[in-house]
């Protein structure tokens, strides 16, 4: 099928469902359409309160071991489906360091998806899981 004609199709299908073939409902419909929260949310109770942190790391670019100390406040937002991090830590060299975060449950890709951003402009977006055995969590980030 050419391009034209995918595009003319999609535009019509578009143009019928903006014309009124879509369902309508009312608020008492759409409430008993919400899904329950998952349970794997529960996983990340653990995770919630204040956390003291202090480590080392290795900044390759500037060829530095740097101590990291600070805090990190994580909490429930969305009526609990996803996690907030909030974090300050004092870097060495490079001074005050401030983090923010969000977790929540990919029900279709059965993992925890995880964004993050902080002071120095940096951004990651990551995916996270929980080993019931071993009690574990696994994380892949990604800039």
């Amino acid at each position: 099928m050419n391009r034209r004609l995918e595009t003319s199709l999609g535009f019509a299908l578009a143009l019928t469902l903006a014309a009124g073939c879509t369902l309508t409902m009312n608020a008492d419909t759409m409430k008993q359409m919400r899904p329950p929260r998952p349970a794997e949310m529960e996983h990340l109770a653990a995770l919630i309160g204040r956390w003291d942190t202090s480590a080392e790391t290795r900044m390759i670019c500037l060829n530095l071991v740097l101590p990291i100390k600070g805090v990190s406040e994580n909490s429930w937002a969305g009526d609990g489906w996803c996690m907030i991090e909030r974090g300050e830590y004092e870097m060495g060299e490079l001074g005050t360091v401030h983090e923010f975060g969000v977790w929540t449950w990919d029900s279709a890709a059965k993992n925890f998806r995880t964004w993050r951003c902080d002071s120095f402009g940096g951004t990651r977006m990551g995916t996270a899981k929980f080993d019931e055995n071993s009690r574990t969590w696994t994380l892949r980030a990604k800039r």
